[in-house]
């Protein structure tokens, strides 16, 4: 694979006597790691991270068995590691003004990539990483996102984002969109909870824990646009 040239130059630091490889712990796109909604499906790779630590503490080396799990990619699927890569650097590069697939007349300002899974710029930013074309087809709308809470300061009002879904992409962004098609208003621990799966989203609404205006159909695809499982 694409590390053995690595692994290749570890093994000559260790080929002398003093000195043994006792294993390695070498991942391809490592940063999906970061990813809230990828938390649960990532759990394995985690799990056996762990175990490798402790049994080079107790036993000097890695067992066959988790190097093997290891060496497992974290997404069977290229094209789904692809889709997340691309939304990656799409929000990342800095495209000349004017230039094909320029955003000089997006209302709102490109979000980066997500740093955490603490707040909901990071959680809106790590929306458009995870989503799955195949399940929008030809969807076109904007997602706005209205933010209430400590997370948004109080003092300078609601914070505010939106997702635009158009040919088969989406972009994540800051701002007020002045079409939206489906808008969400809630505060920022309730839709925290939801993204980390401590609360469920359609009985959180349900209770007006957060309220929405627009197409309440979208938001009943969120689970399909937006996959909290590494699938094709």
């Amino acid at each position: 694979h694409h590390f053995s040239g690595l692994e290749e130059t570890f093994r000559c630091f260790t080929s002398n006597p003093d000195s043994e490889l006792v294993g390695a712990i070498l991942c391809a796109g490592g940063e999906l790691l970061k990813q809230s909604a990828l938390q649960e499906s990532l759990q394995w790779y985690i799990e056996a991270a762990r175990q490798a630590g402790r049994e080079v503490v107790e036993r000097g080396r890695i067992a066959p068995e988790t190097q093997t799990t290891l060496d497992r990619p974290l997404v069977e699927d290229p094209a789904v590691y692809s889709r997340m890569a691309n939304a990656y650097w799409n929000s990342v590069v800095v495209r000349p003004e004017g230039a094909a697939g320029s955003e000089g007349n997006e209302p709102g300002t490109p979000l980066p990539p997500p740093a955490s899974r603490d707040t909901m710029r990071d959680i809106v930013s790590g929306m458009a990483m995870v989503f799955n074309p195949d399940a929008a087809g030809d969807l076109e709308s904007i997602i706005q996102f209205d933010v209430s809470g400590d997370d948004a300061g109080q003092s300078a009002g609601p914070e505010q984002y939106y997702l635009r879904i158009a040919d088969g992409d989406c972009r994540a962004y800051e701002g007020a969109h002045p079409e939206p098609t489906l808008t969400i208003h809630t505060p920022s621990e309730v839709w925290l909870r939801i993204s980390g799966g401590e609360l469920d989203g359609a009985q959180a609404m349900m209770s007006s824990q957060y309220t929405v205006e627009g197409d309440l159909g979208l938001l009943m695809r969120f689970d399909k646009l937006f996959l909290t499982a590494l699938e094709a």
